[in-house]
């Protein structure tokens, strides 16, 4: 199998160790050749090139994850398939929304989690990034029909895998972290949509309850039979603060994991794109503007990957142009974060029927004035939009 080549697959000034491909599978590059610019690089990626998928950094098996869970075998050739180029990115995100209900209800029932089925959905959510990035991070900021308590942790589980594959972090590494964000919040997940919704403030049980899902969700976890200490941790950790005004033991800076730091940084970055019944989300850039001022300088590495590989204008965002039109953001560009690829789906102001277009905000005097949030109307074919790159 082939998966295309991303700005995430790359490091400046270090060998790609695989050959590149056409789309038509034309041998073009051999693998070994060194990008060591970002305008080099800008051309590269702009070729749309492939690769064939292969784990180069560790075996195809987890040892310490599939160690960690009794019973465990990655099923990696049906993970690999499930996340070919030829599916709908979108209708695969909405079967992993589906499949986290499915997987998180039985813990109303008193049973088990099936470790072994979330760690599948965490190589299918870190795989459906691998292959499509620009699509998952559209969905990240544009797709919320499902509940929140389904979609949170499968949203965090994609910039988890965004954040950690640039930084370098072990394929090992991320498959905890990605598990780990998929579940750091099941010790609440029967609260979660009711929390979301509620109008008013938090009363005595509720804020206990929060405090202390951290551990619960440990709880849960090690009852269902994990033995993972890095998914733990991370679970632990992750609303800890280098102040050490987190929770639940108000650990401080140099106390904590890098991967919990990441998960916390992303949580609260989707706990203000998200839209809650207590107030409206705001846009991303005033999101990372939050988070940035708040983190520590040790952090700094850590959000400067999440801004720069988020862009000025992340997919799925809405934006006005010059032209008066309403444009959603489909792709990034890796080249000139201001110009990134545009497909129009309205005017501003006007209810007459429009056909989705694309716009090149580079070439044909049209500019982005400013990204906002936009009241959609009528549901939209993101399918059919992202096919017309």
């Amino acid at each position: 199998m082939k998966v295309k080549l991303s700005r995430d697959d790359i490091v400046l000034g270090k060998p790609i160790p695989w050959n590149l491909y056409s789309e038509k599978g034309t041998l073009l590059f051999k693998k070994g050749i060194v990008i060591n610019n970002s305008a080099s690089l800008g051309k590269l990626l702009h070729m749309d090139l492939y690769h064939d998928y292969v784990d180069k950094s560790e075996s195809t098996q987890n040892p310490g994850i599939e160690k960690a869970i009794p019973g465990m075998a990655l099923d990696r050739m049906a993970v690999i398939k499930s996340s070919e180029n030829k599916i709908d990115p979108f209708d695969q995100i909405n079967k992993i929304a589906d499949s986290i209900k499915i997987k998180f209800d039985t813990l109303a029932t008193g049973k088990p989690l099936k470790l072994h089925a979330i760690m599948h959905l965490a190589e299918e959510v870190r795989l459906l990034y691998d292959t499509h990035p620009d699509e998952s991070l559209a969905a990240v900021h544009l797709s919320y029909d499902h509940e929140y308590s389904c979609l949170q942790p499968l949203y965090c589980a994609i910039l988890s895998e965004m954040i950690a594959k640039d930084l370098g972090f072990p394929l090992q590494t991320r498959r905890s972290l990605v598990a780990a964000a998929l579940t750091a919040n099941v010790g609440m997940y029967e609260y979660y949509n009711q929390l979301t919704n509620q109008n008013s403030a938090l009363n005595e049980y509720q804020k206990k309850m929060i405090h202390s899902h951290p551990e619960k969700s440990c709880d849960i976890l090690k009852k269902s039979g994990l033995h993972d200490s890095l998914w733990l941790t991370i679970i632990e950790q992750h609303h800890e603060r280098p102040d050490g005004s987190g929770y639940p033991r108000g650990l401080k800076d140099g106390q904590i994991r890098p991967e919990a730091i990441l998960v916390s940084m992303v949580d609260f970055y989707l706990s203000l794109i998200m839209p809650r019944a207590y107030r409206d989300p705001i846009l991303s850039r005033e999101a990372l503007q939050r988070i940035y001022k708040t983190a520590s300088e040790d952090d700094k590495t850590i959000i400067s990957t999440f801004i720069r590989q988020l862009g000025i204008y992340p997919p799925g965002t809405f934006v006005k142009l010059s032209n008066n039109e309403v444009a959603i953001v489909t792709r990034r560009s890796h080249e000139n974060a201001i110009h990134p690829k545009v497909v129009s789906i309205g005017k501003v102001k006007g209810s007459e029927n429009f056909n989705p277009m694309v716009r090149n905000i580079m070439g044909s005097g049209i500019r982005i004035e400013d990204a906002y949030l936009f009241d959609i109307r009528q549901p939209l074919d993101l399918q059919q939009i992202w096919s017309l790159q």
